[in-house]
């Protein structure tokens, strides 16, 4: 392919992937908190056949406003020459914290399911005493002619901590995760349908053992994901976009104390919605989308006691707006609305008993991105600086950012 076909076929998608190029997770949160509904780099996270649409790029997520290292990431994509006939790789190394056991409540595969966390119930969780830290994942996807792309993700991670008491008694707490994610995207009806479907599957494994005795040790640990989109064009300044996301997991072990012998976690989500995405000008995007939720999750224990979780959102609505003040500043506003959100606890055996609990959280955020040379600086502000401005105005001293992103373009186009 030429560079002038290649300009010319970018021009032509740039139309269809509105501001791809300011794609981050702090724009994610700034335009209602689900990257179902954009088109975005970090919709990589669950079909890698969205990446030859964004090679040559290098996107550091730096995190909340106290800098924690969970929340960091960097990823890096590269491809062999222009047209990409090798495809594109991409390496992430520390992926988002919600990918890092992925078996952990409320949220398991996000984003096919919604935001929020589930209230304190008391309610057991399966997670080990330790997370997978030393975490990477690989990507490739590739285009096969005009309207198909395929891509392939591998996540690994694990950690392990040794430590030996006075009395020389070794101690080792250890976990891994391995992770295959496949994708495609098809583009149909001259380019007037896309359709966007990856899935997810993964092995966890832990353990802790002391001395001679196994603490406890899982016996098995397997999560599913499958999810996907569709981008029905409504006309040259819109797209109708349904959704939807399916997840299992099924994680056990076994502890050597009694008279606890195995403990069964499974979980099941499901997630459908439907967005709109509308273009009122050059410069501006509005969305709108509405969505069903819920997530079940039984709990078993060697005691006989099962204690179940239903969690239901029916309707959470997702609103935001995008829009570019000027050629160096582009500002934005999201707001989501998970109303009613039930949840349900239920305990059988020894100690019975039901919770059960219903909210509306709303939460909404303001966001500005700042465009240099090739770099995009995408904020999302603190809601106290918006008050109380910096500590010369307001006599308050607070940062004015709680979440920010970078992304390096070094594409040339």
């Amino acid at each position: 392919m030429s560079k002038g076909l290649k300009t010319v076929l970018v021009l032509v998608l740039a139309g269809f992937f509105a501001t791809t190029a300011l794609a981050t997770q702090t724009r994610v949160n700034t335009m209602g908190g689900m990257d179902i509904w954009l088109r975005d780099d970090v919709n990589l996270d669950w079909n890698p056949a969205l990446l030859p649409w964004y090679a040559e790029q290098v996107t550091v997520e730096y995190g909340t406003w106290n800098a924690n290292p969970n929340l960091q990431s960097i990823a890096v994509r590269l491809t062999n020459n222009d047209e990409q006939s090798m495809g594109v790789f991409g390496l992430v190394l520390n992926p988002h914290p919600e990918n890092k056991f992925i078996l952990s409540v409320p949220n398991p595969g996000a984003p096919l399911m919604p935001p929020g966390d589930v209230p304190n119930t008391g309610f057991p969780s399966n997670s080990p005493n330790i997370e997978p830290e030393q975490f990477w994942k690989l990507m490739w996807g590739k285009r096969l002619g005009d309207q198909l792309s395929i891509g392939l993700g591998l996540n690994m991670g694990g950690n392990s901590v040794t430590s030996d008491s006075s009395g020389n008694r070794k101690s080792e707490d250890k976990i891994s995760m391995v992770a295959f994610n496949p994708g495609v995207v098809l583009e149909l009806g001259e380019e007037s349908i896309y359709i966007d479907i990856g899935g997810r599957f993964s092995k966890t494994s832990f353990s802790l053992v002391s001395g001679d005795t196994t603490f406890y040790e899982n016996t098995g640990g397997t999560h599913i994901t499958l999810g996907g989109r569709a981008w029905f064009e409504l006309s040259d300044y819109g797209y109708l976009v349904p959704a939807f996301g399916f997840n299992s997991s099924d994680m056990s072990w076994e502890n050597s104390l009694a008279p606890v012998v195995e403990t069964v976690d499974k979980r099941s989500s499901l997630f459908a919605g439907l967005g709109l995405q509308v273009m009122p000008t050059e410069e501006t995007t509005v969305l709108v989308a509405a969505y069903y939720g819920s997530l079940k999750n039984e709990f078993t224990t060697g005691l006989d006691t099962t204690a179940t979780l239903t969690n239901t959102t029916a309707p959470g609505w997702v609103v935001g707006v995008e829009s570019d003040l000027t050629s160096w500043l582009t500002g934005r506003v999201g707001a989501s609305k998970h109303s009613p959100r039930t949840m349900n606890v239920e305990f059988i055996g020894p100690y019975k008993g039901e919770v059960k609990t219903t909210n509306a959280p709303f939460d909404v955020a303001v966001g500005v991105a700042l465009h240099f040379l090739d770099f995009r600086v995408d904020t999302e502000l603190h809601p106290d600086f918006l008050f109380f401005g910096p500590d010369f105005i307001g006599g308050q001293s607070t940062q004015p950012f709680v979440q920010i992103s970078i992304l390096y373009d070094f594409s040339g186009m």
